[in-house]
């Protein structure tokens, strides 16, 4: 990762900018369930998998702040943040345990496929400080865009007569 932040002061007004970038490389292995049909040798229910993934992002942001006065302040933010899943989530892995009463097979699986969060902000503040410096109010205003939302699911389906729990 290489981060650049640049500040300018100008009487009432302050401007910092930056950018941050970075390359992410994800290498995930771990054995799979072999869903072939006629799978019947306990040496082939498993397999081998290996998933990988590399990206890189540019992520600047801008924040302006204009003191109105010595009780009022403006301030505006343009940002491009980037989240990751956990590493658990992402990783190859899958496993199998039996979770309720009735002895349904739940499997777990992570996604090496899951994108990074991604998102477009936009927040715009105007706060009014006391002149005892001990409160202050705010109404702030923020538009997010975000794409790549990471959430977990939990699917039921019927594989060969079993209910399986996908999650």
């Amino acid at each position: 990762a290489f981060y650049l932040m640049g500040r300018v002061e100008i009487e009432e007004f302050s401007l910092t900018a930056g950018v941050r970038v970075e390359t992410t490389e994800l290498n995930s292995s771990a054995y799979s369930i072999n869903k072939s049909i006629g799978v019947e040798n306990p040496e082939d229910r498993y397999r081998w998998i290996t998933n990988s993934a590399k990206y890189h992002d540019y992520l600047p942001s801008l924040n302006l702040k204009w003191s109105l006065s010595n009780e009022w302040v403006l301030r505006a933010a343009l940002t491009k943040p980037l989240g990751r899943a956990n590493p658990n989530d992402v990783s190859a892995r899958e496993s199998i345990t039996i979770s309720n009463d009735l002895g349904v097979p739940v499997v777990t699986r992570g996604n090496p496929e899951l994108k990074p969060r991604r998102s477009n902000n936009l927040d715009l503040s105007l706060e009014r400080y006391f002149p005892n410096g001990d409160n202050f109010v705010s109404a702030a205003f923020f538009r997010k865009d975000i794409s790549n939302l990471i959430f977990g699911d939990s699917v039921e389906l019927r594989e060969r007569g079993v209910l399986t729990e996908v999650i």
